[in-house]
């Protein structure tokens, strides 16, 4: 997630400098150039092939925790598939005590799926699979929450640097806003994952905080907005505090979810969130 604020910081110092060198035509050629590679980063993606001696996590509900037993991929074909038993990218810690591994971003059983050989293979498993999701209350509050913060977040990227140059800074101060407020992010987003690693955090608390603190800050930015000084303070702790959203949206959606419809789930978190920044800018406009 880090990397997306870098992105961020480089924006700005790299679009002045575009405008100036290529005027608009050229900066929007190179920006979609440059936007293009994500395509073939993304065709050279493989899924990684699993040894048949692998050991994967088997993720069990507990009155007390979520605890995790290895077994062997051999032994338990029959019983689950890969795709749904299969944890990667987690970092397990192991339990002395109960001889156990506990994964501290789950809170859900992964409930195996299987088929018949009557059932087709294409059937409608993933409409299913969303309407279930769908009916979720606490899922879709987070979906809304997050529509919301990214109508505000979208609106303060686009207009802050046009806000700042209309209170008297200059284009050059104005791009390094974006900076300042994608060094923050860099930042938080690191902070917040390392954070929501820890088996005694609350998801919902931490968001809570730093979104409220978040709306404090662009609450009174326009009475503190007149120097540069102040911008850049604002632009910082902007990016301090409203980024750390980004890190949470992994461990809350699996939270909310299960982590066998984690796929899903994201897709509707990132559904919601770019029609916030697809309307954000629009309705700050007032027109």
């Amino acid at each position: 997630m880090a990397g997306g604020a870098l992105g961020l910081f480089i924006a700005g110092p790299l679009t002045r400098y575009l405008l100036d060198q290529y005027n608009l035509h050229g900066t929007l050629l190179i920006m979609g150039a440059i936007s293009f590679h994500m395509s073939i980063a993304a065709s050279l993606l493989r899924k990684p092939s699993i040894p048949s001696n692998e050991s994967f996590i088997v993720v069990h509900k507990d009155e007390d925790d979520v605890s995790a037993k290895e077994a062997s991929i051999q032994d338990s074909d029959e019983m689950f598939p890969r795709s749904d038993t299969t944890v990667a990218g987690t970092n397990p810690t192991k339990d002395t005590n109960t001889d156990q591994t506990t994964i501290p971003f789950l809170s859900e059983d992964i409930t195996p799926r299987t088929q018949t050989n009557e059932e087709p293979k294409i059937q409608c498993c993933n409409i299913r699979l969303l309407s279930n999701i769908m009916t979720k209350r606490d899922f879709l509050m987070y979906n809304f929450a997050i529509l919301f913060w990214s109508l505000g977040d979208a609106a303060c990227i686009f207009h802050l640097p046009n806000y700042a140059e209309s209170k008297g800074s200059s284009p050059r101060q104005a791009e390094s806003l974006l900076s300042a407020m994608g060094a923050g992010g860099i930042f938080t987003r690191v902070v917040i994952g390392l954070m929501a690693s820890s088996p005694s955090t609350e998801y919902t608390l931490l968001q809570f905080g730093i979104v409220g603190v978040t709306g404090l800050i662009t609450i009174f930015f326009p009475l503190f907005s007149s120097t540069y000084h102040c911008q850049i303070a604002f632009a910082l702790l902007y990016g301090l505090y409203s980024h750390g959203t980004n890190s949470l949206m992994g461990p809350l959606t699996i939270q909310l979810t299960s982590l066998s419809d984690v796929a899903i789930g994201f897709g509707i978190v990132y559904f919601s969130c770019g029609i916030g920044y697809l309307l954000g800018p629009v309705i700050a406009t007032g027109r």
